[in-house]
């Protein structure tokens, strides 16, 4: 049985411009607390910008984990280089074509 979770899907911002030298002026007057209507309301789609782009990354990269799952299945865990390398009957590693001490 497959399960798949379904998440709320993010409605897309409307489209923010700030040119780069309106975007400095509005850094600035952040970094004064001198902030008007209007740069709040910009700063505001900003930052739903900023959550709608993470939201739409995170789930891109959790689908893609998904698929990889479903056609090839699960990752077999690494071995740990200690547990990989052979081991004497006194417990250390063994010499390879050397005498041991």
């Amino acid at each position: 049985m497959l399960l798949v979770r379904v998440l709320p899907v993010m409605k897309c911002p409307v489209k923010v411009q700030l040119s780069r030298e309106d975007g400095e002026a509005l850094r600035t007057r952040l970094a004064g607390d001198a902030l008007t209507a209007d740069d709040r309301r910009a700063l505001d789609h900003v930052l739903q910008w900023y959550f709608w782009l993470l939201f739409a990354l995170q789930e891109a990269t959790f689908s893609l984990k998904r698929l990889r799952v479903m056609l090839f299945g699960a990752k077999p865990k690494k071995r740990t280089e200690a547990s990989a390398a052979p081991r004497d009957s006194a417990g250390g590693a063994s010499a390879v074509g050397g005498v041991q001490a």
